[in-house]
């Protein structure tokens, strides 16, 4: 983690590769002699924003003074995307992620200007945390060889067997074998927000900034909304005397969050700019000897749904979210019940809010691989974000906890959503 100053004339060519509407915005109205900003760099899985507070441990104390006018201050994305969670007792809750040419800290911003300050308790993490492979980590011998060369102690060893820890192996991969990769933000100073806020000649960039605000708060406006078309969803399933169990009721709203954007969804990385993926697949083929073809599953948001792009969630993977031993009974009565719901919701909402929700446009699939492995194995045929041409000796992990009860999302026609 390192703070440096820089002035725009220095910036200003890496703000226009990745935002060039805001480039143009302060292009023209930037001065020579306005103040500094600030250049911070963090590795992987290093917490830019901790329980809703900006870390500046590392920042020199003349700079410091610049950046401590809001919990967050304002900064702007420039390389590799950042993941935005909850965390509680160690728990973790991935909310969404950020890309570079994003701005993050408005809400703070916005709420100091109407002189509301308030603090939205969340962490920030450089690079994607809510990761992990599909593998399992469990063999004694090759894990004994992973955990020498690494030289991993017992605290971590303990951990990363389970997939919401994995986290922490990569982490140690990436500083001992990359550790050039890095996430880097663009902080504005004390002297240039007062001026967003009260200098008529920075109206414009003010506008923008709210409306870009307005935009990325979508899923939570979606939540509410869901929220109320829920009690009515209720009551007609009440009406026509049909009775679920109530985790059958928790993973069906989870399901509707990945389907409108509200949560999360996964993907297979496929970019480096999520975390330095390829590094970690060769550390895992050459020090682990996995059996199976080192896919990593990685949270990614419902837009990026476009054309050929495929979404996953998993009953498994909510029910050990859940961590209340929610995943009982069959997996196959498990989705047929599901498909019941998601039938009589897509008939709700058609005849009730029509074009008011996503899950219009999406097609909506279950997996069940102990009792149809072949369409699972046939799916992931289908999405060429699995490609496995490089490790060509290994075979696809169909075995994963991951499968157990998957959901595959995708758009009707490999249309775009809007």
């Amino acid at each position: 983690m390192s703070f440096e100053f820089r002035s725009w004339s220095e910036v200003r060519s890496a703000v226009h590769s990745i935002n060039k509407e805001a480039y143009e915005l302060l292009e023209s109205i930037v001065a020579p002699d306005d103040e500094k900003l600030i250049l911070a760099t963090y590795n992987y899985t290093d917490l830019i924003v901790k329980q809703g507070q900006f870390n500046i441990e590392s920042a020199p104390p003349e700079m410091a003074q610049h950046l401590n006018y809001d919990s967050i201050p304002l900064f702007l994305v420039l390389n590799n995307w950042i993941e935005v969670f909850l965390e509680n007792e160690g728990v973790s809750h991935a909310l969404t992620m950020f890309k570079p040419g994003e701005f993050i800290g408005i809400f703070e911003f916005i709420s100091t200007l109407i002189g509301k300050e308030k603090r939205f308790i969340r962490n920030l993490s450089a690079g994607v945390r809510t990761c992990f492979l599909l593998n399992k980590i469990r063999d004694q011998v090759a894990f004994q060889k992973l955990k020498h060369n690494l030289q991993l102690d017992n605290s971590v060893t303990n951990e990363i067997t389970w997939h919401n820890y994995q986290w922490k192996l990569f982490k140690i991969i990436q500083q001992k074998f990359c550790p050039d990769w890095q996430v880097s933000v663009l902080i504005l100073p004390r002297a240039w927000v007062n001026k967003i806020a009260y200098d008529q000649k920075w109206l414009k960039f003010k506008s923008y900034l709210q409306n870009f605000y307005w935009w990325k708060a979508e899923p939570l406006i979606s939540q509410r909304q869901l929220d109320f078309v829920w009690q009515g969803f209720i009551n007609l399933i009440t009406q026509k005397n049909y009775k679920f169990k109530p985790y059958i009721y928790y993973f069906f709203q989870e399901i509707l969050k990945v389907a409108e954007g509200i949560s999360p969804g996964f993907i297979p990385v496929t970019h480096e700019c999520f975390l330095p993926y390829k590094e970690i697949q060769e550390i895992m083929i050459k020090l682990y000897k996995i059996e199976y073809y080192p896919d990593i599953m990685q949270i990614a948001p419902l837009d990026i749904l476009k054309g050929e792009n495929i979404l996953y969630s998993s009953l498994k993977l909510l029910a050990n979210a859940a961590e209340e031993g929610r995943f009982k009974g069959k997996i196959q009565d498990h989705i047929d019940v599901l498909k019941v719901l998601l039938s009589l919701f897509r008939q709700y909402v058609k005849k009730n809010f029509p074009h008011e929700f996503k899950i219009d446009k999406l097609q909506i699939d279950f997996f069940n691989p102990e009792t149809d492995p072949e369409a699972l194995k046939k799916a992931i045929s289908e999405d060429p974000s699995f490609n496995q041409a490089h490790y060509q000796q290994l075979r696809f992990c169909d075995t994963s906890f991951f499968w157990k009860g998957a959901i595959r999302f995708k758009c009707y026609n490999n249309s775009t959503l809007k």
